[in-house]
C-alpha cells in the first residue's frame, strides 16, 4: 500500500520530519526541529580538524543495494523530501542505508 501525504503548510521541515511530527510533539522535540541546530566548537582548531577530515565515503553495499539506494534517493529528491546542497555546506554526512524488500 502506498502512503499518501496531505499537503502541509510550509513549516521549514522536510517531508520525513513532518511525517513524524506527532511523535516529535510527544517527546517535546518540535521546538528543536523547527529551530534547527548548529555546531559549537571549543576552539577554531576543532572546526579546522573537522574540515580536514570531512570526506565523502564510497557506498559500501552490493551493486543491488547501491541501485536501490540511488533509486530511493532520486525519488526523495523529486518529492522534495530531501534537498541537494553544495558540498561546502555539509558539516556532517549521514551514513544512510536501504535494505531492499525480498
Amino acid at each position: 500500500m502506498e502512503e499518501t501525504l496531505q499537503p502541509q503548510p510550509d513549516t521549514g521541515m522536510g517531508g520525513k520530519t513532518i511525517r513524524y511530527l506527532e511523535a516529535w510533539k510527544l517527546v517535546k522535540g518540535v521546538e528543536f526541529i523547527q529551530k534547527g541546530f548548529f555546531l559549537l566548537f571549543k576552539s577554531e582548531d576543532s572546526e579546522k580538524r573537522l574540515q580536514e577530515k570531512l570526506r565523502i565515503c564510497p557506498f559500501s553495499g552490493s551493486r543491488e543495494e547501491e541501485a536501490a539506494y540511488i533509486e530511493k534517493l532520486e525519488e526523495e529528491l523529486r518529492e522534495n523530501i530531501i534537498e541537494q546542497i553544495h558540498p561546502e555546506q555539509a558539516k556532517w554526512f549521514n551514513p544512510t542505508f536501504i535494505i531492499p524488500k525480498p
